[in-house]
């Protein structure tokens, strides 16, 4: 606003040409996108190596995060409620564990943190930053929702309740209808 108000009427003019008429992005729907398979998987902890394949049919909860960040900590409790929630309903939640420091990379104090934050469903420890650049992930935490034919439908980046943002219960009633939809 500071810089509009100093410009002439030209420059104004000028400066409307430049930016376009206003779009609404409300209405563009979120675009999917095959889910990539596991690759490179340094470890499987609380399961054995596991393949997207293998859960086609059911909603896939997939969350990237490393033990060293609090936003990646804040989010562990809703996966952890996911997975107790959704399970016996045809909801599998995947942890991969993508280090930041190169210290996060031990094997076992990833396994020991898992343990400390009860994670009890899958986490695959990605250590060579395979699964994370498969799926075009660049922040921690993300989270991502696959629905029943392998496609990903929904994600979110950054802490689920970040300054109150409903990213939690956003993602929940995703799940919901996700589970609503038939298998093919």
């Amino acid at each position: 606003r500071e810089t509009f108000g100093v410009l002439n009427g030209v420059q104004r003019q000028n400066w409307r040409s430049l930016l376009g008429v206003p779009v609404d992005f409300s209405s563009v729907p979120q675009r999917a996108f095959k889910v990539p398979e596991f690759k490179m998987v340094d470890t499987w902890i609380n399961a054995p190596p596991l393949t997207m394949a293998q859960f086609e049919g059911k909603v896939v909860v997939v969350h990237f995060y490393t033990y060293g960040c609090i936003n990646c900590v804040r989010n562990l409790p809703h996966y952890n409620d996911w997975d107790r929630r959704y399970a016996t309903r045809g909801v599998q939640v995947i942890g991969i564990h993508r280090p930041e420091s190169p210290g996060e990379s031990h094997i076992e104090s990833v396994k020991k943190k898992a343990a400390d934050a009860a994670i009890q469903y899958p986490v695959a420890v990605d250590n060579e930053a395979a699964n994370w650049n498969a799926w075009g992930t660049r922040v921690w935490p993300s989270v991502y929702l696959v629905d029943k034919q392998g496609f990903v439908r929904y994600w979110w980046y950054g802490e689920l309740n970040w300054q109150d943002t409903p990213g939690e219960a956003w993602m929940r009633a995703r799940i919901e209808a996700l589970l609503q939809e038939p298998a093919s």
